[in-house]
């Protein structure tokens, strides 16, 4: 046995404490060891130091790549030793460890390689890894792994590879090989030599006797500080390539490489559904890595080739017996601990949501809504899509200004009903109280087990009497904002504590989703509801990586009214995203909000006090909201208000689930139902709605056929209901709620085409036809549509009446109508959709994807080394 010299190269990274129990441990071996030399590819000084102290020799590599820092510490050794052992600087092997490697090298001559049972570095009864290979398919195949060590696995074998860390090599293999291939993937490194090896007649066996703690950093691919772009998955996916180029038939590799960017980018959705988006960047930047250096890859191959046949190794590869296995072991499940507390269906809480749908009841749709800031939306799905994210408008002869982002709801109410979206957004308004009790049911389950303090919370926050006089007000801006704020806050804090990742990014795409509706809503709001996110993710530093994506798919659809704003200096309409909703308020003038606020934060201010470290973020949340409702200057303060709500009962849940005393605890639970109740009868079932039904079509029957068959017909619109005369410029059949932009009436071009539209119209009422041809060749109005009943409308009609080149179509319901006998069609104006609009349909389909429910994500289970 001691003829066998061995001589020990360790890689140190500049880790001090793992490289001196690794130098320690060395210097403890029972068989001799020739001469040992340290190779500091981090250029650390106090690493050198310490090897210096223990009397090993020492080489600053100055690189990184660990193929030429092996050849390195190679360089430096004092004689050619018969075996090299190569070790990482968190790879300490036992006392017995090389007299194991030894006692197998010497036992068959044709033994080139050997490998240890590396051991995990803080748990030296889990078994990292002994013995490496490859699939079918050429992916990097770990024999064990993650293992507890019974010695069911005490058994010399032979091997495609082992990992270089604990490697026993032969020096006369490695001079022939020529060591570690640089240029190849991390995770291909050693099974690529150990191939060599093979190829070159040798064996490659593991010994499990000799036993190397090992805390994986060069193993996984991360010993730099600086991670790689795409992770593990991306150094696996590029080792996988990188192998499947050495070793699949020649005939074979231009189907690979031009199959790699349909397989990366067809490969998207399904990572999504498993909840894996990291498997995405991993892939694409492997398809990336293989392209750019094919000369590589090919290099690889061509010199592999020269070593021999590989024809013999397929036998070495992982059987699909052995995938399988393996697949089941990584997906050993721990059960998650049992809440104690009953949710909404077990509590039949969800019964007590009829309560704010009784409120309700008088609002049962009976048409489209009529409302002080609502109109009808478009007729179909089609024409509201268009409408959504577009960067032109369809005002006068065409206006570049971005639609309301609020457009994106009304497309989803549309997908509902697309024949009657406004019929669906009455269904809405209807519910929506509904939707928020549910919502703030589930959210004060997050920090009350007490089915009373949940009923009490999400009773309140439903049937409040300000959100009420909304829903009476058809108010559908800040309805959405009630409606989806308490699910977004619920699905982020379910996001940042779930019991595993799979069922975190599960909840990040709800999250997403529903954020996504704040965002277009609120943009203020939405900045809130990051601050939480991130707040969430510090506290459980874990999950912060998945929840910093919560915001994408909100800011993607605001990005471009964002946008306009800021190159337009108009930074207040970042606080307003619609033209439909309030008009702006002091909150101070409004005393039921007022005298709401003001109660429960007293309610909240005693009751929060036992729970500080909970409660004071939250009060310095609502303030920030508070503070933010002043904030508003186009629209109304609703939003951020009804987040204040919100957090406010938070508070108060907190407050009542902290009492000591049951009995307590129900009373003012109790208290707050009771109140709940006496705001639906007065507020609710007893308050008159402001709105009234009518139906969808806003033009006559004629002008819309007109406009089916022709969506570049043009209707001059003369409103004679006031003292005043007011005119509009109308195209296809009317002005939808989805085709009015706020924007437009403060942003509004005007221009020669404003002139020509007011001469025109002052002829038409004069009744002088002159020029009034000449003029509607350029302006291409089609229908004349008189509203009002007053002496100053027959006197109109008498003049209209009174021109031959006009047809007199009759009387409608919605005013008389004359048609041009000749219009021109010179004046075309189209609605564009906006550049991101392809990027913003993606970003909601990924998350929607993301939140596809999957076995992972529902079971109550993780994988057991990931506990």
């Amino acid at each position: 046995m001691a003829a066998l010299t061995v001589a020990a190269v360790v890689i140190s990274r500049g880790d001090t404490e793992t490289l001196n129990q690794t130098l320690f441990a060395l210097q403890s071996q029972t068989h001799p060891l020739q001469q040992v030399v340290v190779v500091e590819a981090a250029n650390d000084q106090d690493c050198i130091e310490l090897a210096k102290s223990f009397g090993f020799g020492v080489v600053s590599a100055g690189t990184k790549r660990q193929g030429a820092a092996i050849n390195a510490g190679i360089s430096a050794l004092q004689g050619d030793p018969g075996w090299i052992w190569i070790l990482h600087h968190d790879s300490a092997p036992e006392e017995a460890a090389l007299a194991q490697l030894s006692r197998a090298a010497e036992i068959s001559p044709s033994v080139g390689i050997i490998g240890p049972k590396l051991l995990d570095w803080n748990h030296p009864i889990q078994i990292r890894q002994l013995g490496l290979t490859v699939t079918k398919s050429s992916r990097p195949f770990t024999l064990v792994e993650d293992e507890y060590d019974q010695g069911q696995f005490d058994t010399v074998g032979d091997t495609l590879a082992v990992s270089i860390a604990g490697m026993l090599v032969a020096f006369g293999v490695w001079q022939r090989i020529g060591g570690i291939n640089d240029d190849s993937p991390g995770f291909a490194q050693d099974i690529e030599f150990c191939i060599k090896a093979r190829a070159l007649g040798f064996r490659v066996i593991v010994e499990p006797g000799a036993r190397v703690r090992s805390a994986g950093s060069m193993i996984n691919n991360s010993d730099s500080r600086k991670r790689r772009f795409g992770g593990r998955s991306g150094s696996l996916a590029k080792a996988h390539t990188h192998l499947a180029t050495l070793l699949w038939p020649a005939w074979l590799l231009p189907i690979l490489y031009l199959a790699m960017p349909a397989v990366a980018i067809f490969s998207i959705p399904i990572h999504l559904v498993q909840k894996r988006p990291a498997r995405i960047v991993g892939q694409l930047s492997a398809w990336l890595f293989s392209w750019f250096t094919i000369g590589k890859r090919l290099s690889s191959r061509r010199q592999l080739r020269t070593f021999g046949s590989l024809a013999p190794l397929r036998q070495l590869f992982a059987t699909s017996e052995q995938v399988a296995n393996r697949r089941l072991r990584r997906f050993e499940e721990e059960p998650e601990p049992k809440s104690k507390a009953p949710g909404i269906w077990e509590s039949r809480s969800i019964w007590l949501a009829i309560f704010p749908l009784a409120a309700s009841f008088a609002l049962i749709p009976q048409g489209a809504i009529y409302a002080d800031r609502l109109i009808p939306l478009g007729r179909s799905l089609d024409s509201i899509w268009s409408n959504t994210s577009s960067q032109s408008v369809q005002y006068l002869n065409g206006v570049s200004l971005p639609s309301d982002p609020f457009n994106w709801f009304f497309a989803l109410v549309a997908l509902f009903w697309s024949d009657s979206p406004s019929t669906s957004l009455s269904w809405f308004i209807l519910i929506a109280p509904t939707l928020a009790f549910i919502g703030a049911w589930l959210l004060a389950s997050t920090v009350s087990s007490s089915g009373w303090v949940n009923n009490a919370i999400s009773l309140t926050y439903s049937l409040a009497a300000p959100i009420l006089l909304l829903q009476r007000d058809a108010l559908v801006v800040e309805l959405v904002v009630h409606a989806f704020l308490p699910w977004a806050s619920y699905f982020l804090v379910k996001a940042a504590f779930a019991f595993n990742l799979s069922r975190s990014w599960r909840w990040i795409g709800l999250a997403g989703l529903a954020g996504a509706f704040i965002a277009i809503s609120s943009p203020l709001l939405f900045g809130a509801l990051i601050v939480v996110s991130l707040a969430l993710g510090l506290q459980r530093i874990r999950r912060l990586g998945v929840l910093l994506w919560f915001a994408a798919p909100g800011l993607v659809l605001i990005a471009p009214w964002a946008q306009f704003a800021w190159s337009n200096q108009a930074f207040e309409f970042l606080t307003v995203t619609s033209s439909a909703q309030a008009a702006p308020i002091a909150l101070y003038q409004d005393l039921v909000w007022l005298s709401l606020l003001a109660g429960l934060a007293l309610i909240a201010l005693v009751g929060s006090i036992s729970r500080l470290k909970l409660a004071l973020p939250l009060w310095g949340l609502a303030i920030v909201l508070l503070y933010a409702s002043s904030l508003q200057p186009i629209a109304g303060a609703v939003g951020t208000v009804v987040g204040l709500l919100l957090v406010l009962l938070v508070l108060i849940a907190i407050g009542l689930e902290s009492l000591g005393s049951r009995p307590v605890m129900i009373l003012g639970a109790s208290s707050l139902i009771v109140s709940s109740m006496g705001s639906a009868l007065l507020f609710g079932a007893m308050q008159p709605k402001t709105f009234d039904y009518g139906q969808e079509r806003q033009m006559p029957a004629l002008v819309v056929a007109a406009s089916d068959a022709n969506p570049e017909t043009r209707t001059l619109r003369i409103d004679l209901l006031s003292d005043q005369i007011e005119i509009d410029y109308l195209w296809g059949d009317g002005r939808s709620q989805d085709e009015i932009s706020v924007l437009y009436e403060f942003f509004r071009p005007s221009g020669e085409f404003d002139s020509q539209l007011a001469q025109f119209a002052g002829s038409l009422i004069a009744g002088n036809p002159a020029g009034v041809s000449d003029l509607n060749k350029v302006l291409g109005v089609d229908f004349v549509l008189v509203v009002g009943e007053s002496e100053l409308s027959r006197q109109v009609a008498v003049a209209l009446n009174s021109m031959t080149i006009l047809q007199p179509s009759g009387q409608t319901q919605f005013g008389q109508l004359w048609s041009f006998i000749s219009s021109s069609d010179a004046l075309h104006s189209e609605v564009q959709p906006h550049d991101l609009r392809e990027l913003q349909i993606a970003a909601l389909a990924a998350f929607a994807l993301l939140a596809i429910p999957t076995p992972g994500s529902i079971t109550g289970r993780r994988r057991v080394r990931s506990a």
